[in-house]
C-alpha cells in the first residue's frame, strides 16, 4: 500500500510532466547534482519512488541506448557503480535496483530524455508475489537537495575528499559549448566555472530585461559593422563570463582559484574581470575576434592560460 508524504502518490507527479515546455534532464541544477563523468551525470530523482532514489543522465539529448557513445558507456559504468557505493554509505543500502525503460509511455517511461533508475530497496519497497515484482512508493523524510549534499558528503576515495563533478578539462569545455544553445546572440558563448573539482556557476552571453536584442530587435553590431571588438560598450549582451561571475556573486561564491573554460577567449573588460576574481587557470578553446589584449594582464595576474583547440574538443 502506497505511503502518504510522498508526490507520486497523488497527481502531482503527472501534472506536472503534462505542464513541462521543455526537456528538464537537458536543463539540470547543479545544486542537484553528486557527480559527472564523460558526458553523464549522476543526480537525484525530484520525484524520488523513496529517499536516495538517484538517476543517470547523459547531458546532451538522447533517448535511445544505442546513442549512447563509448565514452558514455564508460561513464554509466563509472557512475553505477559510484552511486550504489553512494548509498551503501549515505544510506546504510545493502540491495539496490537498476531501472532503465526503453521505448515510450508503453515502457512506463514519462520523459523521452534517456535516464537509468538506481533505487535502495529498504524493507517494504519492492513487492515480490503472485502477480509479480512491483514497486511500493514510500514515504519522502528528506527533500531531495538533503539527498544530493548526504550523498557528495560521502564520495570520498582512499580517505580523500573527491571532487563532486568528476571530469576532464574536454569534458567541461564540451560543457561550456553546449551552453551556447542557451544564447540568443548571434554570436554565441559558454562559459563554466569550476573549483575544487566541482561546477560552480555556468553563462552564456545573454541580455538582461528590458533590452533588445537579435531575436525581437536588430543586432547592433551588424548595423554598426562593430566587429573585432569596435565600441563594445554599445553591444548590449553580458558575456557569458561576466554572467556566470555575477551568478557567483549572487550567492556568495569566492571565485579564488577557480578554474575557468571559455569558448572564446575573454574580452579585455572581461579579462580584468576574471584578473580581480582571482581565477588561476582559464582554458580556452577560439580566438576572440578583437585579440587577445587581456592576456598579459591575465598572464601578470598570475592566471595561467592554456587553448583546448576545437578539433581536441570534438575528435
Amino acid at each position: 500500500m502506497a505511503k502518504v508524504g510522498n508526490p507520486r502518490v497523488s497527481d502531482r507527479y503527472d501534472r506536472a510532466v503534462s505542464a513541462l515546455d521543455k526537456c528538464v534532464f537537458c536543463d539540470l541544477k547543479d545544486k542537484y547534482i553528486i557527480a559527472e563523468e564523460g558526458g553523464m551525470v549522476l543526480t537525484v530523482n525530484l520525484f524520488p519512488y523513496l529517499d536516495g532514489h538517484v538517476l543517470i543522465i547523459p547531458r546532451r539529448h538522447i533517448e535511445k541506448f544505442h546513442e549512447l557513445t563509448a565514452m558514455e558507456w564508460v561513464a554509466v559504468g563509472k557512475l553505477t557503480t559510484l552511486g550504489i557505493d553512494l548509498l551503501k554509505k549515505g544510506f546504510g543500502i545493502e540491495d539496490s535496483n537498476i531501472l532503465y525503460r526503453e521505448g515510450g509511455v508503453g515502457s512506463g517511461k514519462s520523459l523521452g530524455h534517456l535516464h537509468l533508475h538506481i533505487m535502495p530497496c529498504v524493507p517494504g519497497f519492492l513487492e515480490r508475489n503472485q502477480k509479480g515484482i512491483c514497486y511500493n512508493y514510500q514515504e519522502l523524510k528528506l527533500s531531495s537537495l538533503d539527498v544530493a549534499v548526504k550523498l557528495r558528503a560521502h564520495d570520498c576515495s582512499n580517505g580523500e575528499t573527491r571532487p563532486a563533478t568528476v571530469g576532464n578539462n574536454i569534458d567541461y569545455m564540451k560543457r561550456a559549448c553546449l551552453l551556447c544553445n542557451k544564447s540568443t546572440c548571434g554570436y554565441k558563448t559558454g562559459c563554466v566555472m569550476v573549483k575544487n573539482g566541482k561546477v560552480v556557476a555556468e553563462g552564456w552571453n545573454a541580455t538582461l530585461p528590458g533590452e533588445i536584442y537579435c531575436k525581437n530587435g536588430e543586432c547592433i553590431r551588424e548595423k554598426e559593422n562593430l566587429h573585432g571588438g569596435k565600441d563594445i560598450e554599445k553591444v548590449c549582451s553580458i558575456h557569458a563570463e561576466a554572467y556566470a561571475v555575477a551568478e557567483c556573486a549572487r550567492v556568495g561564491v569566492s571565485l579564488e582559484g577557480t578554474d575557468v573554460y571559455l569558448t572564446t577567449f575573454p574580452c579585455v573588460i572581461c579579462a580584468r574581470l576574471l584578473a580581480k576574481c582571482g581565477i588561476g587557470r582559464l582554458f580556452y578553446m577560439s580566438d576572440y575576434m578583437g585579440g587577445k589584449l587581456g592576456e598579459s594582464l591575465l598572464v601578470k595576474n598570475g592566471v595561467k592560460i592554456q587553448q583546448i583547440k576545437e578539433e581536441g574538443v570534438w575528435k
